[in-house]
């Protein structure tokens, strides 16, 4: 399977591939499992978190495509919306993180609950 993407459980917007990403802290995420551990690192939309020290496999439903036993954020959603704990699965990514219109993903990071609310209500053509 090629390129494959899952949406944010607070923004709804793709994790992005970080070689593509027109923001780069799109591509950082965090994997909250059902027994609520972390994982920290860099999506690649080949279903792999690449953290520091090792990389984790994001599992996915062959039916479906949405991720299995863990939720999916961007790390920066993740730590300003209060680190929540496992949610769910993520839903699948329509644009798998990489094939998008240029102004789809213009956003700035998030640094505070303000924007992070602007993130969430941010659609594809807003100006930032």
């Amino acid at each position: 399977m090629g390129f494959y993407s899952f949406k944010c459980k607070k923004c709804s917007k793709s994790l992005l591939h970080p070689n593509k990403a027109i923001n780069q802290w799109m591509a950082e995420t965090s994997m909250v499992y059902v027994d609520s551990s972390v994982f920290e690192g860099r999506y690649d939309c080949y279903g792999t978190v690449h953290g520091d020290e090792e990389s984790r496999e994001v599992r996915w439903h062959p039916e479906t495509y949405a991720s299995v036993a863990a939720s999916l954020y961007h790390t920066a959603c993740y730590h300003l919306s209060g680190e929540p704990k496992y949610s769910g699965p993520s839903e699948s990514a329509d644009d798998q993180g990489h094939f998008f219109a240029p102004d789809s993903y213009d956003i700035p990071e998030p640094t505070d609950a303000e924007s992070l609310a602007t993130v969430v209500a941010f659609q594809a053509g807003d100006k930032p």
